[in-house]
């Protein structure tokens, strides 16, 4: 939209100066400017602004609108424009316009005849709101209709009066009918259910969108039927999206026009239309705007601590009366609470507290409020086992290490190689794994027994970039299969690995890197730091019984230390055994712990998927608009199955659209079947599904439910 900074003015006359500061203003009150326009001769006179409009808001779209939020910000006077006395006289006597409404959706409708007496043209400030906003003259009415629109944002339209057959009916179209809309080539088949306009013999208008090329105003007209509206939004969207029309009425009526502005946007036309046009008889009013408005009760306390502010009644007032919101008095046995009217072109988007909170907060700017962090809770004490573990972690960080997160899993290709060089039997701790039966990749398929496989995984991959420095720990879990455990498949063990390859002293800004390799002895030492740590002790001893330490078997011989609590094994480190160290640079040390050895916390058992994958159905259903989706799904579980019912049934997708022209909601449901010990086949599941529909569409068949394909 184009508007001049000179015509704003004149609506707001404390609108500032400097075209500059306007449009810094338009921008902070959430009306965005794209451009700014000069004049030829580049003075801030004649300045044109062209806006990015919000979609939501139909207001917006008139100079009246946009001064309406000038003020919310600034204060000061909103000038309306001049209107036309007299129009409504007599309105409800003989007219020599009869219209009717026959839709819901057609909110207030009026029609003015007007005659044109050709004895002037328009005054030249009315043609200025049209060449601001980079429209041509078309007819002197028409013209007018235009610049009431961008005035004070109330769509209008004239009829050639000798072209109109009959009353003015606003209603449905039919099947098969056929319109002219303006500017097109030929009529075009109009879908059934739009809102038109229509004599007794044709469509004179699709309501809210566009006029028609057989009942439009021309140059030989000289009776005008004027008319102004107001129209069901959702309506009017859906006419010019069917009919793939945009025009400037529809983009205000489809964003809400104000049902109360009908009259106001006649009296306007025929004030412009002075020595031009006049009225020629009594007024026609198929219906007016009742007048009810939104009242929405609005809490000073709530409204202060959203933005952390202590307020008044009169402060609140200053940012929302001049935007056309009314407050009653405060009640202060009601939480300070105060009964706000909402304006009628405000009716479509403000319709809570919260949204009213949004107006006060971009009336009053929100640079100028207070800039403060929500109230949040202190959180959860660290757990003794969370403190121990950022000690230790302070440890490795120090010693140079590097925090690394692996996956859960791997798969029989990254273990193998290891077992096969290693000569590890079958039966070997480290070859037997809880094994996933329907892994989608076999890639994937072992839950890791241990943190070996992954670091030797990630020191190749370092080592192929020319990484020489490594050194990476991580915090994980190992699982070993054990029926006695409490979740009847495996252990679950809390483990830190560590691996450690490169030389013994890491690169900083004061040092070379050392000239000897890391060695066991470093490992050593954390562990010792480890203990101090955690308060327990740990003893180190050479592995001589590997009885079940499996690890043993993957370390050098003679180069390997068990770590010990009490007289319990906990751990081991070494050198990783030479077998596998083939091909890779230096001598890795490998480190690997139960966490449990430093801080006992009590394990959380792990709760394993059912051994076969849930089996699933979906179906949709039809719902008439007013239907709790609750009633379907307690239909579905009480629809007979026979010897399957399914564990689960909820809702996946709701879509919403029309059914022969109807509103309606289509629910996607999923049913899920258990079946552990393969009692039934998919055809029996199939089946029951089938019955499920068929029983769920009978019992609420009255209530127009359908089964969707």
């Amino acid at each position: 939209m184009r508007i001049s900074v000179d015509i704003l003015r004149g609506y707001h006359p404390g609108l500032p100066e400097r075209v500059r500061d306007v449009r810094m203003l338009l921008d902070d009150i959430g009306i965005e400017v794209k451009r700014t326009e000069l004049s030829a001769e580049g003075g801030e006179r004649g300045a044109r602004l062209g806006l990015e409009l919000l979609a939501n808001r139909g207001d917006h779209r008139c100079y009246l609108g946009i001064a309406r939020e000038v003020a919310g910000r600034i204060g000061g006077e909103v000038r309306a424009p001049e209107l036309q006395a007299g129009v409504w006289e007599g309105a409800h006597g003989a007219a020599s316009v009869e219209v009717r409404i026959e839709v819901p959706e057609g909110l207030c409708y009026v029609g003015v005849p007007l005659r044109l007496t050709g004895a002037g043209d328009l005054p030249a400030e009315t043609l200025a709101v049209l060449e601001a906003a980079g429209l041509k003259r078309v007819h002197p009415v028409v013209d007018v209709t235009n610049v009431v629109n961008l005035e004070i944002g109330q769509p209008l339209h004239a009829f050639d009066a000798a072209k109109v057959r009959g009353a003015i009916r606003v209603r449905y179209s039919g099947e098969g009918e056929r319109a002219w809309p303006l500017f097109a080539a030929e009529p075009v088949a109009l879908p059934a259910g739009l809102l038109v306009i229509a004599d007794d013999e044709k469509v004179l208008a699709v309501a809210g969108v566009i006029g028609c090329e057989d009942s439009k105003v021309d140059a030989q007209t000289r009776d005008i039927i004027l008319e102004s509206a107001c129209f069901d939004p959702v309506l009017v969207h859906k006419a010019s999206r069917k009919l793939g029309i945009h025009s400037d009425a529809s983009a205000r009526f489809e964003r809400g026009a104000d049902p109360a502005m009908a009259r106001t946007g006649v009296e306007r036309a025929i004030r412009l239309l002075r020595g031009v046009a006049e009225q020629s008889g009594p007024a026609a009013v198929a219906q007016t705007w009742d007048g009810a408005q939104a009242v929405i009760p609005l809490s000073l306390r709530a409204l202060g601590a959203w933005y952390g502010l202590e307020l008044s009644r009169e402060a609140v007032a200053a940012r929302l009366e001049p935007m056309g919101f009314l407050l009653g008095a405060e009640e202060a046995g009601a939480a300070h609470t105060l009964q706000v009217t909402v304006p009628t072109w405000r009716r479509w988007d403000v319709r809570s507290p919260e949204d009213l909170y949004e107006e006060f907060g971009r009336a009053s700017s929100y640079d100028a409020l207070p800039a403060a962090l929500p109230p949040v809770g202190l959180g959860a004490v660290p757990t003794p086992a969370e403190r121990l573990r950022e000690r230790i972690e302070a440890v490795l960080v120090g010693a140079g290490f590097y925090e690394v997160i692996t996956d859960g899993f791997y798969g029989r290709g990254d273990l193998e190689p290891i077992a096969e060089a290693l000569s590890l039997p079958a039966d070997h701790a480290l070859r037997v794994h809880v094994e996933m039966l329907n892994s989608l990749d076999r890639g994937w398929s072992l839950l890791k027994n241990t943190g070996l496989i992954q670091a030797l995984a990630g020191l190749t991959e370092s080592q192929s970039m020319q990484i020489e420095d490594h050194r990476v720990f991580e915090f994980t879990r190992a699982f070993h299969p054990d029926p006695s455990a409490p979740n009847g498949a495996c252990r679950e063990r809390p483990l830190l690995w560590a691996l450690i390859c490169g030389p013994e002293r890491s690169a900083d800004w004061a040092h070379r890197p050392g000239t000897n390799a890391a060695d066991i002895f470093l490992m050593k030492g954390l562990v010792r730091e480890f203990a101090a740590e955690a308060g327990v002790d740990l003893t180190l001893s050479p592995t001589g019984d590997r009885a079940g330490l499996p690890l043993a078997d993957a370390l050098h011989p003679h180069r390997q230390l068990q770590i010990f609590s009490g007289d319990r094994p906990v751990g081991v480190l070494g050198e990783i055994h030479p077998r596998l160290s083939k091909g890779r640079r230096g001598r890795p040390i490998y480190l690997e712990l139960d966490i449990a050895a430093l801080s006992p916390a009590p394990e959380q058992p792990v709760t394993l998927p059912p051994l076969r994958p849930w089996s699933e159905r979906n179906l949709a259903f039809t719902l008439p608009l007013g239907m709790a989706s609750a009633e379907l799904l307690e239909a579905m579980q009480a629809a007979h199955t026979g010897r399957i019912t399914p564990a689960h049934i909820d809702i996946t997708d709701l879509y919403a659209h029309e059914e022969d022209l109807q509103p309606v909601r289509t629910l996607t449901t999923r049913l899920r079947y258990q079946n552990d010990d393969s009692a039934f086949s998919v055809e029996d599941i199939n089946q029951t599904t089938k019955q499920i529909a068929a029983q769920t569409v009978a019992t609420l068949s009255s209530k127009g439910v359908k089964l969707r394909a």
